[in-house]
């Protein structure tokens, strides 16, 4: 017998329960398994010591390098490739051979934080560490830089396994802060993940799905340190382990909650969640306190918002070991779910599990944490440090360094310590290549100063855009011709509503006057109207004699006129989104990126915010077109709009769609962007409900939505009257 697509479209017609039927048929026989494949060890290191060394077909690439002939000699060329920007840049070829001079070889393998990020490539931990190694003797080393940014584990791998070729004698891994950014909740997941949520979720709580994700991210840690064991060894390599660590203090990061099963405790969740956002705003820190710890009580300990505000509030009492367990939790959970950025960070559990399987190993284990803390005299770590979340500062490298420096000198010494010094030692000779690279380093600090206002997402107050002016200042400070940069990134957003930055002549400049191949990208990551970072730029130009004032004009104007066209301009479509106090950049079916995807806006907190350009000349009629989504009836309930935090109208909605037309006077209006904020209604759904809901659309493959819907925003329309 033989079945036709049609007829299996008319079997799931005449019955749902049919298409979960097949779907169950279809996991059963699938086969699928949700462990984590790595690419497996081979004998590369074997091959490279054969008889025929010259022989270019023993050898494979590594990483972006290719094997080659070259004056008779075996190297590894660069050739670009559709993730060639990722990759270190600076060195072009690596030869096989070693210089007669060299005392040792190491090779440094990691990611984005191994690789310097913004600092890349004339500023790097290698530069760093071969700088450390080489002025304390007549020593010479070669460093070789095999980092790549957003290296994933099974990269990782086959990087330390393709660099024996080179025959290091050390190799230094710098990683695992990108380990688990795959594995985590996922809408569109395998038929086998869909069926272990639908199992959490139907008996559980989906919280609880980070139970089911901590075991998956331990078993993960154990095939990747298994893998790397293996391919090590058999050899003379040592091989250091340097733990990545994380900003404690000076990031933040806001993520929604899921669902949590009983009826009102996600609402409870949220609203406790606004008050001790308010209580943090009045400097109430022990109402704060409070608040938070009812939310743990509410969500299991183990979301990352609730965590957060528990630290926040415990560092603003002064008391830092009890803020430092929270800090923790916060990075263990911050990537547990994909609605949310993917925040680098390397779990403690995993810092543990790497610890244990190291141990009794050839593998050493430096935990960076723990000499950042001993540096700063604080388990706190903060902005003394790091850039961002995770990324250095070249003190940072310089720090991170000289902790490994002293290992790879015990090593070579044949396990005697030949020179006594520890890593203090070798961090009072560091030094930072600041001379004839002051541009560059203004480059550096330009980005990070984008970069920060971008993804730091405070949970409460208004948002502290002190932190990227000091990043913007050092930019001036390091060098003035930075300025004229700056002038040219406005210009380039201006073009086009930002959509011609990289083919107008101010673009242009911008990409010849970039460090790295990743520096556009990440001046470009916002998109929109973007007015925190346009104004700022601005206000740094006029502290310095430039025109930032008119600049700014220029831009608010291109998005004044819009106001006057016959139709308006709609608000709520995707480059208006406030992206700092209303969303995150999600990753998928997005707040920032509905339109993708669907036609209206989903609210995912209790409050959305929207830019509306005026120059306060002329009223504005707003046309708004919205509802509330998780409703238990169509009971209306009071929606307020705010403009620049100020209450302007309330709405009665429920969940039908519905249209309201108001004016806003242009007393309420400041020049330039204004913040258009919708503050929905408490969450009234059947929690116990909605999870059997969820749990079918995992069975069945529908669309699924994990976290509640506050509302949903069909359009706001503005236009000058």
């Amino acid at each position: 017998m033989e079945l036709t697509v049609d007829d299996l479209a008319s079997f799931i017609k005449e019955d749902e329960s049919n298409l979960r039927l097949l779907r169950k048929f279809q996991m059963i026989c699938s086969g699928e398994r949700s462990s984590i494949k790595l690419n497996k060890s081979s004998d590369i290191y074997k091959k490279s010591n054969d008889s025929n060394t010259n022989d270019i077909s023993n050898y494979e690439p590594i990483g972006i390098w290719q094997p080659q002939k070259k004056n008779g000699n075996i190297a590894f060329i660069r050739k670009e490739s559709k993730d060639w920007m990722f990759w270190e840049t600076s060195r072009k070829i690596i030869y096989k051979e070693k210089d007669k001079n060299v005392t040792a070889r190491i090779c440094m393998i990691g990611e984005s934080v191994a690789a310097g990020m913004f600092f890349t490539p004339f500023f790097t931990p290698s530069i760093a560490l071969e700088k450390m190694l080489s002025e304390s003797n007549d020593e010479k080393y070669d460093v070789v830089d095999l980092t790549k940014n957003s290296i994933s584990a099974d990269d990782l791998i086959s990087t330390v396994r393709a660099s024996l070729q080179l025959e290091p004698e050390i190799i230094i891994i710098f990683a695992g802060n990108n380990w688990f950014s795959e594995a985590y909740f996922r809408n569109d997941s395998s038929i086998s993940q869909r069926q272990i949520y639908s199992h959490i979720i139907e008996n559980e709580t989906p919280v609880n799905v980070t139970n089911k994700f901590e075991k998956l991210f331990k078993q993960k840690a154990k095939e990747i340190l298994a893998e790397l064991q293996k391919n090590i060894d058999n050899t003379n390599v040592k091989v250091i382990f340097a733990l990545p660590a994380s900003n404690y203090s000076g990031w933040d990061h806001k993520t929604p909650i899921p669902w949590l099963g009983e009826d009102g405790e996600t609402s409870r969740w949220y609203r406790l969640y606004s008050e001790s956002c308010q209580h943090m705003t009045d400097k109430n820190f022990e109402s704060a306190l409070e608040k938070g710890k009812e939310m743990l009580g509410i969500d299991g300990g183990k979301q990352p918002s609730s965590n957060r505000i528990v630290a926040i509030s415990f560092m603003m009492l002064g008391m830092f070991e009890e803020a430092h367990k929270y800090c923790t939790k916060v990075i263990d959970y911050n990537n547990c779910f994909n609605l949310g950025t993917s925040l680098p960070g390397m779990p403690s559990f995993i810092k543990d599990i790497v610890r244990k399987e190291c141990n009794n190993t050839n593998i050493d284990v430096v935990d960076l944490e723990k000499i950042f803390s001993s540096h700063l005299k604080n388990k706190i770590l903060d902005n003394k440090i790091f850039i961002d979340y995770c990324h250095l500062t070249p003190e940072g490298f310089n720090l991170a360094m000289s902790s490994i420096a002293p290992k790879i000198k015990n090593h070579l010494s044949g396990g005697v310590a030949i020179e006594p010094k520890d890593w203090r030692s070798f961090l009072k000779e560091s030094t930072i290549p600041k001379e004839g690279n002051e541009f560059k380093f203004a480059v550096s600090f330009f980005y990070i100063g984008i970069y920060t206002i971008h993804m730091n997402h405070c949970h409460y107050g208004d948002y502290n855009i002190n932190t990227a002016k000091k990043f913007f200042r050092d930019a001036v400070s390091s060098s003035d011709d930075i300025l004229n940069l700056m002038e040219d990134y406005i210009k380039a957003r201006s073009c086009n509503f930002g959509n011609g930055f990289l083919l107008c002549k101010a673009g242009q400049r911008i990409i010849k006057k970039s460090n790295s191949p990743l520096d556009v990208p990440v001046a470009r990551f916002g998109y929109g109207v973007d007015p925190e970072v346009i104004r700022t730029i601005c206000e740094i130009l006029d502290e310095n004699g430039k025109k930032g004032e008119l600049l700014f004009d220029e831009y608010l104007c291109q998005y004044v006129r819009l106001l006057d066209k016959k139709d308006g301009v709609d608000i709520s479509e995707p480059q208006y989104i406030d992206q700092i106090t209303s969303v995150i950049r999600l990753r998928l079916d997005s707040e920032i990126n509905t339109r993708r995807h669907l036609s209206y806006f989903k609210a995912k907190w209790p409050k959305s915010s929207f830019y509306l350009a005026s120059t306060c000349k002329s009223n504005i009629e707003i046309t708004i077109t919205c509802r509330l989504r998780d409703a238990v009836t169509n009971k209306a309930q009071n929606t307020t709009i705010l403009v620049n935090d100020k209450l302007i109208q309330e709405l009665t909605l429920s969940s039908k769609w519905k249209k309201i037309k108001f004016e806003l006077p242009k007393e309420s209006l400041i020049y330039g962007f204004n913040l258009f904020t919708v503050q929905w209604p408490n969450l009234q759904d059947n929690e116990a409900s909605k999870l059997k809901e969820i749990s079918r659309a995992f069975s069945t493959d529908k669309d699924i939505d994990l976290f509640p819907t506050f509302g949903e925003v069909f359009s706001i329309i503005a236009k000058n009257i």
